[in-house]
């Protein structure tokens, strides 16, 4: 069974919005509203050799990814078009550069000459496609550099690709870390390795079938729903941890493993559903936003939050009774162990 990542920002806004069809209407005229750019720096950027290797790389690119660069810009194409689209000599391109507007210098060369830039315009891409482009950008460059030349790949859409990727790639690592630091704080506290173990496993279940229902409902994870593992290893434990408690604390008392279950769920058990559903109402509110990404994400809490009620209610008393028998428990009324 296999959940979609939904990386594309846009993806995330309300669809109806000006905004949105501004950038789509401004898109359809300049061909792309991304890009990315390949900042390189040496001595002198403004040595023919190196100025050479701009031009040479501003119309490479286009012809190696002409499924995705829409058009390239750097100073070499811009000394071009200011000489009758011939590279001037080192004199020619002495004087444009004296002859220029400070600012729009400032768009492709820095003020020690040692540092310019390639800007790159390219379609809309969500994050895996962007991802790809320019680790195959990377490598292009790499591969076609001058050795004195120091060259990297950066740019918002660079930077928004990594963060977006991070969080969704993430997910499994963060809900791993999440239950294996709950183990040792518990292991710590308990000092008994089934009790520690006992509370995170309703919560595995609620995390497959959490995902479950992501699958069914066609929902992709976001950079929000990514966290929804971590989130709900902290709202679940919680409830878990309460049962387990009232539980030992009626074997103490010299219950049997059933009996004891009972009264725990008896006793505890309207505590954790006005927790939950203070919770679930809190998080109602995100399901009417027009934004998607919070919509999608307060639909998963309540999903989340319910699982988590049905399974300490239904699932750890089970567990509980179970596993009993590896847990001994002192009884009050004496020194002995109650088991069974």
């Amino acid at each position: 069974m296999y959940t979609g990542v939904e990386t594309d920002v846009e993806t995330f806004m309300p669809q109806d919005t000006q905004e949105l069809e501004d950038i789509h209407k401004l898109r359809d005229i300049l061909g792309t509203t991304d890009q990315v750019s390949i900042m390189y720096g040496t001595d002198n950027v403004l040595d023919e050799k190196t100025l050479k290797w701009s031009e040479e790389m501003t119309n490479s690119l286009e012809q190696e990814f002409p499924s995705v660069i829409v058009d390239t810009n750097s100073l070499s194409a811009l000394l071009k078009k200011m000489n009758e689209g011939e590279m001037p000599n080192q004199k020619k391109t002495a004087d444009i550069i004296e002859d220029m507007p400070e600012e729009q210098l400032k768009l492709f060369i820095n003020e020690e000459r040692n540092k310019s830039v390639i800007n790159v315009g390219i379609k809309h891409l969500e994050a895996e496609q962007l991802q790809s482009f320019i680790t195959e950008t990377k490598e292009y460059v790499a591969g076609n550099k001058l050795d004195d030349i120091s060259a990297t790949i950066t740019g918002k859409a660079v930077v928004d690709v990594e963060m977006v990727t991070a969080l969704t790639t993430g997910r499994y690592k963060m809900t791993l870390l999440g239950m294996g630091l709950v183990f040792l704080v518990l292991l710590l506290i308990y000092r008994h390795p089934i009790k520690a173990f006992i509370p995170l496993l309703p919560i595995v279940f609620i995390v497959g079938w959490s995902g479950g229902v992501m699958y069914l409902f066609n929902i992709d994870y976001t950079p929000l729903t990514a966290t929804l593992g971590a989130l709900i290893i902290g709202i679940g434990t919680e409830f878990t941890i309460l049962i387990m408690e009232r539980f030992y604390e009626e074997r103490k008392k010299g219950f049997k493993s059933r009996e004891a279950i009972l009264t725990a769920n008896e006793k505890i058990g309207k505590a954790i559903f006005a927790s939950a559903f203070t919770t679930i109402g809190g998080f109602s509110a995100l399901l009417i936003s027009d934004f998607v990404i919070l919509s999608n994400f307060g639909m998963m809490i309540l999903v989340n939050i319910s699982f988590a009620l049905l399974s300490t209610i239904i699932v750890l008393p089970t567990i509980l009774v179970i596993l009993d028998r590896f847990v001994r428990t002192k009884s009050d009324k004496g020194t002995e162990f109650v088991t069974g």
